[in-house]
């Protein structure tokens, strides 16, 4: 039967984490998971959309680029019509 251990440790500086147990044994390979905190719940608030859009990142794309976009875009509409 498969033992689990569920610990809870501090991140130690240079990102270290140092787990101490009794029920280790020495030289024996085991399967560490590591789940890091749920950030989900720390999504930014916007005053509204138009802030949110201000704080995306610039994108450029060429002439070129945005052809092959609106075919894509075409081509998928396209699609749903058959």
């Amino acid at each position: 039967m498969q033992t689990a251990l569920r610990l809870k440790t501090n991140v130690l500086p240079g990102g270290r984490i140092e787990v101490i147990d009794s029920h280790l044994v020495p030289h024996t390979e085991v399967e560490l998971i590591v789940m890091l905190p749920d950030r989900s719940s720390e999504v930014a608030t916007f005053p509204d959309v138009i802030a949110f859009l201000d704080s995306l990142p610039t994108v450029t794309r060429s002439i070129a680029e945005w052809e092959e976009m609106e075919q894509e875009f075409r081509e998928g509409r396209e699609s749903w019509e058959r």
